[in-house]
């Protein structure tokens, strides 16, 4: 990996975050990342094209549905935190293993648009979906296009 990055900036040059993200990023995690995002930010248009991206990329429907799953989880904790009384951003941060600096911009942003109550509405919407892939897998990908629509901030 050390070798990838060395050659994708060339000799003697400085490599930033986005250099490391472009030479060595998992390009399925970094579609099914964004994609959760944009679900939880109401932007279905772009869930889409991300999850169809993710698809022609050769990745399983259930990339998406389980990127759902971590971003709701951690929606849902952060929310739960801050109608607790405590800050967002204290509990982000103790999130192990600690995570990309852009998911937690992304997660703190999310966190202004849901409740807790609805973070866990979403969280039951793809439990349900996840389930319902278990029980028809050759609709998998019908069954996730529909939980991204399905799904809106609360």
């Amino acid at each position: 990996e050390c070798r990838k990055l060395a050659t994708y900036v060339g000799q003697g040059n400085e490599a930033t975050i986005e250099d490391i993200d472009a030479a060595i990023g998992d390009v399925a995690s970094g579609l099914a990342d964004t994609l959760a995002k944009a679900v939880a930010d109401g932007r279905s248009e772009i869930a889409l094209a991300q999850f169809d991206a993710l698809v022609a990329a050769g990745q399983s429907p259930y990339v998406a549905l389980a990127a759902l799953n971590r971003h709701f989880q951690r929606l849902h904790q952060i929310c739960a935190a801050i109608e607790a009384g405590k800050p967002a951003k204290a509990t982000v941060s103790a999130f192990r293993p600690p995570l990309h600096f852009k998911l937690q911009d992304a997660l703190l942003a999310n966190a202004r648009k849901w409740s807790e109550a609805g973070a866990a509405h979403a969280l039951r919407q793809v439990d349900g979906a996840i389930r319902a892939t278990r029980l028809t897998p050759n609709l998998e990908p019908q069954l996730a296009e529909r939980l991204m629509l399905a799904i809106r901030p609360r």
